[in-house]
């Protein structure tokens, strides 16, 4: 016998599905341009191992040589960290392309709403945007610079000393540097360029929301239901606040930041649309990782290109708190930590109040402090 739903049931499956598809859309983008970048940062390690490859292994590694080493490599690095920032940069531009069209769809209704003003930038105007735009108060080529610089000033004089006390040859500390050293811009190149992307694509939501400011009331923060979500962004989506276009915390909120606006619009009757309306989407959750076999604790998986495994999925009403009130003890526990859920239980103290209206997490002291 066919499932009947009702136009309300109907209507909420509906947002599920096209939210559904706006998330697993965003994840193609990130997983597609992450890669992009990896390869480069992959070739520019490989071609800084070249560079090492080529002093003499006879060589004598005195404080004056591993000096000279160290400038000679950092006048390599140049080249390596512009093709970087230059995958970045396209890769954050692409996404952000689509990114406007998506978003036009979203709040047009399928270009139901009448009136609407669609919003698209020129190649210039996005890689601006892209370049010129902070994010956690760096430009790309600043996050760049101090990634390369960490790893190349710092960690390959200390790896080049251990490999001489210990009397390696010249080709094993070469690979003790590709290994050790350079291997490491990997996840900080990851971590970057998930953060551009994400930023182009919250850019191109408010565009588009600001354009339509007559029919877009506002914007809520929603952050992704997930067992890995950050105690600053869990707080500020259960905050549950109505901030006015232009205001409110700074999203990206930190690096590999996924979280999202969701704009508060004006009823469908209101923007011409003739269907009924939603009291209130269901938003879906993912709970990923992997589960010890003998205590039965939930193992969360890294944050990278594709995710971890997941190992339950659902959907619920309301905040990010109302998702965490479904979750098991051993969950609830992985994500707040034992002293956070232990006020969190008494009632003491809501998720909400576990960060400020700017999205700065309180220390657990200042949190006892307080009540």
């Amino acid at each position: 016998m066919p499932l009947k739903l009702s136009t309300d049931e109907t209507q909420k499956l509906i947002q599920l599905v096209k939210q559904t598809q706006w998330n697993y859309q965003l994840s193609q983008f990130e997983d597609k341009v992450t890669k992009e970048v990896l390869n480069s940062t992959n070739r520019a390690r490989a071609e800084i191992t070249k560079k090492l490859a080529k002093v003499s292994p006879t060589a004598k590694f005195t404080k004056q040589r591993l000096t000279a080493l160290g400038e000679e490599l950092q006048h390599v690095s140049v080249a390596a960290k512009a093709q970087i920032t230059g995958s970045i940069t396209n890769a954050a531009e692409v996404a952000g392309k689509a990114s406007y069209t998506a978003q036009n769809k979203i709040l047009s209704f399928g270009g139901m709403v009448p009136n609407f003003n669609p919003v698209a930038l020129s190649a210039t105007q996005l890689h601006s945007m892209v370049t010129k735009t902070p994010v956690g108060g760096k430009l790309l080529n600043e996050w760049v610079n101090g990634a390369f610089d960490y790893n190349i000033q710092q960690s390959i004089k200390s790896e080049l000393l251990t490999g001489m006390l210990i009397g390696e040859s010249y080709k094993d500390m070469t690979k003790r540097l590709a290994d050790n050293v350079f291997n490491g811009l990997d996840n900080g190149m990851e971590a970057l360029t998930r953060t551009y992307v994400q930023s182009a694509n919250v850019n191109a939501a408010f565009d588009v929301a600001e354009a339509n400011a007559d029919i877009v009331k506002g914007w809520k923060w929603s952050s992704v239901a997930e067992n890995r979500t950050c105690i600053r962004c869990l707080s500020l989506d259960s905050q549950d606040k109505v901030y006015a276009l232009g205001k409110g915390p700074t999203m990206p909120l930190h690096a590999r930041c996924r979280c999202f606006p969701e704009f508060v619009t004006k009823t469908f009757k209101e923007m011409g649309v003739d269907v009924d309306e939603i009291e209130q989407a269901y938003h879906p959750y993912t709970v990923r990782g992997s589960v010890d076999p003998l205590t039965g604790k939930v193992i969360p998986g890294k944050i990278g290109v594709g995710g971890g495994k997941i190992i339950e999925t659902g959907r619920f009403l309301g905040t990010y708190e109302d998702f965490l009130k479904t979750q098991p003890l051993n969950v609830q526990t992985q994500i707040l930590g034992p002293g956070r859920l232990e006020l969190w239980k008494s009632g003491k103290v809501a998720l909400k109040d576990f960060a400020d209206a700017k999205g700065n997490q309180y220390l657990l002291t200042e949190l006892y402090k307080a009540i």
